[in-house]
């Protein structure tokens, strides 16, 4: 009777065991799926149009800004300004193909997330952007501007 419930334990185990298995990163998956660890897509940007010349922009469309606060690309936007001005955060950067990717850097902040800047400029969206293009924060409070494809604050007043 003994060696009947050894072999249950056995035959239960092997049964668990079957039920699952180890991908190259040591998470298992139930059922025979493995489970595979995969990093987070990258953020888009892209450029567009505006009637301020080629801009800076998110995968949603939405343009990018920054602030002339900021010296060293060191984001000095946080707290209560990063309700207003959200800085673009994302793990990885994916720049449209004339851009020199070397010229993106992430610089980390409080929270554990990754703002991106680009040649020097910690990047933002503004809160009162509502669609695709819009530029509602150009040369707010004096010292908020989209960003040229040069790496330079734009500004020209919006129109």
């Amino acid at each position: 009777m003994r060696t009947r419930s050894r072999w249950s334990m056995v035959v239960l185990t092997l049964a668990l065991l079957a039920g699952c298995s180890t991908s190259d990163d040591g998470s298992v998956g139930g059922d025979g799926v493995v489970v595979e660890d995969t990093e987070p897509p990258a953020e888009a940007i892209a450029v567009t149009p505006s009637p301020l010349g080629d801009i800076l922009v998110d995968t949603e469309g939405m343009t990018l800004y920054v602030t002339l606060n900021d010296i060293g690309g060191v984001p000095t936007c946080v707290d209560a300004c990063a309700r207003t001005w959200p800085p673009f955060v994302a793990d990885a950067v994916e720049p449209p193909a004339q851009f020199d990717i070397t010229d993106f850097e992430q610089v980390p902040l409080p929270d554990g997330t990754f703002q991106i800047v680009y040649k020097g400029h910690p990047l933002y969206r503004f809160s009162g952007d509502r669609a695709p293009g819009d530029t509602n924060g150009q040369g707010m409070d004096g010292v908020w501007y989209v960003l040229g494809l040069d790496g330079q604050p734009i500004r020209t007043p919006s129109s």
